[in-house]
């Protein structure tokens, strides 16, 4: 995640905070020492980690080991520190026991992004290998004309104004009963794809591309494929405001690509 984090960051021209939440209950053991002292000493050792983890990754930034208060859940936590630094995204990894125990138990992940006011980068269980700092980066937005994914071009256009990255709209046609034929329905998307590219910071760096869905394949791996055959190092999409569980109810196309995908998932909370 954090190899991942950092690629992101360096091809949108960010600096990339590190956090590690510290909870008093469980990462604190008393000794002959006052409880802030414990914590002070133990803040401090995590915040050296934190230091090594970021000269490697060789990316400019700042480290900091937040502190949960008594009655503060950690995605709670996470948001508070997020505001607190101006974070424009927030990244973090989804456990590998798998989506659906998180969408059956509850996740940190899933409580972030039910009520992120930022897009949240976020690499599952199947992550590969981040790209090299050499690669040229490619971020695909899905947009589908609707409202939902036209709000997360506009989270998005903020990450792109100083950003040295490639970015490919991508509209996925599903064939529908009552539509004006294909061709007619990728003509209407591929100009509704354009209007939004040419708001972009840099238009020439965008690039608009429509494909039509087999009859046989779901959106979501759909999704997956053209952006493994795109060349994309990360998906944005947007994702339902709900809790995890309600994901599952809803069959969000979002945790689709999310359990699956190999790259990470710059999701957005819809409206």
């Amino acid at each position: 995640m954090l190899a991942h984090s950092a690629a992101f960051a360096r091809a949108a021209g960010l600096n990339m905070h590190i956090i590690r939440v510290l909870d008093p209950k469980l990462d604190v053991v008393l000794s002959g020492e006052s409880s802030d002292e414990v914590i002070a000493s133990v803040s401090a050792g995590w915040k050296e980690q934190l230091f090594d983890q970021l000269s490697e990754l060789g990316v400019a930034g700042d480290v900091s080991v937040p502190v949960m208060g008594s009655r503060e859940s950690l995605h709670h936590a996470i948001h508070r520190t997020a505001g607190e630094i101006r974070a424009r995204a927030i990244a973090m990894g989804s456990h590998g026991a798998g989506l659906l125990r998180h969408t059956v138990m509850g996740s940190v992940a899933m409580g972030v992004i039910g009520s992120a006011d930022v897009p949240v980068l976020v690499v599952g269980p199947h992550g590969s290998d981040a790209p090299a700092p050499s690669e040229t980066y490619r971020l695909m937005i899905t947009e589908d004309g609707s409202q939902d994914s036209r709000a997360v071009v506009d989270a998005v256009e903020p990450l792109l104004r100083t950003a040295q990255m490639d970015t490919i709209l991508f509209h996925l046609y599903e064939p529908r009963l009552g539509d004006e034929g294909e061709g007619e329905e990728i003509d209407r998307a591929l100009r509704g794809l354009e209007t939004e590219r040419e708001g972009l910071p840099d238009p020439s760096r965008v690039t608009s591309i429509v494909r039509t869905l087999p009859d046989y394949e779901r959106v979501d791996v759909g999704i997956l494929r053209n952006a493994t055959e795109l060349g994309a190092q990360a998906i944005a999409m947007a994702t339902h405001g709900y809790s995890a569980r309600k994901h599952l109810v809803a069959g969000s196309t979002a945790v689709g690509v999310l359990k699956q995908a190999e790259i990470p998932v710059l999701l957005v909370r819809r409206p």
